[in-house]
C-alpha cells in the first residue's frame, strides 16, 4: 500500500510524470475508494499536462473478438501503429525520427477481454494521395481485418475530457502506456513554447 502512495505522489510531481507512468499497474484489490480517486485524478492531470503540449488528433477504442493475453494484445496494438506510421512516414520512419505518438489505456471488460482507448497525435493533415486512404474508417477496417475486433476512430475534442476518461482505468484496475518517442515530442514542444 505505502509503495502504491509513492508512486501516485511519483505521478503527481510535475518533473517525474513520464516516467511515473510507465507501467504502473494497479489492481481493484490494492485500492480503496479514496486512493483509487486519487490515482484516477493524478493521472487525468498527467494526461491533461500531457495535452498542453502535445496534439492529439485521434481518439480510438480497439477492441478484440476473443479473450487474448495482454502481452499479445500488446503486440497487436504495436503492429497496427506500426502500419500506420509506414504509411504516413514511409518504411524507415524510425531512422528519421518520425512516427506518431500515443497514450493508451488497457481495460478488461466485464466478459474479461481487453480493450483498448488511445489518443494518437502526429497525424499529418495532408498526405501523400497516392498513398492509401488516411481516413479514420481506413484504420477501423484495418484494426478490424489484421487484429480481430471492432474499432471506432474519432476526431480528437479535449473539450470532451478523454485525457480523464483514460486516467479512470487507471482505478478500475487497468494500465497506462504511452509511445517511446512521446518524451522527445513533448521536450521539442516544450523548447517551442
Amino acid at each position: 500500500m505505502v509503495k502504491i502512495r509513492e508512486k501516485i505522489e511519483d505521478v503527481k510531481s510535475e518533473e517525474n510524470y513520464l516516467e511515473g507512468v510507465r507501467g504502473l499497474f494497479v489492481s481493484d484489490t490494492t485500492l480503496d475508494i479514496l486512493e483509487k480517486k486519487e490515482l484516477i485524478q493524478a493521472y487525468g492531470k498527467f494526461l491533461l499536462d500531457l495535452d498542453k503540449y502535445l496534439s492529439f488528433d485521434w481518439y480510438a477504442t480497439l477492441t478484440f473478438r476473443d479473450w487474448v493475453h495482454p502481452e499479445v494484445a500488446n503486440k497487436a496494438y504495436m503492429r497496427w501503429i506500426h502500419r500506420l506510421n509506414r504509411h504516413i512516414f514511409g518504411v524507415r520512419y524510425t531512422r528519421r525520427g518520425q512516427g506518431v505518438y500515443w497514450v493508451r489505456a488497457l481495460e478488461k471488460q466485464k466478459r474479461q477481454v481487453i480493450h483498448f482507448h488511445a489518443l494518437i497525435g502526429g497525424i499529418p493533415e495532408r498526405w501523400d494521395p497516392e498513398k492509401k486512404d488516411l481516413r479514420r474508417l481506413h484504420w477501423m477496417d484495418d484494426w478490424y481485418e489484421h487484429e480481430g475486433g471492432f474499432a471506432r476512430i474519432y476526431p480528437y475534442d479535449r473539450r470532451l475530457g478523454a485525457t480523464f476518461y483514460l486516467g479512470k482505468y487507471i482505478g478500475k484496475g487497468g494500465e497506462l502506456d504511452y509511445s517511446d518517442n512521446i518524451v522527445a515530442v513533448v521536450e521539442r514542444q516544450r523548447l517551442q513554447t
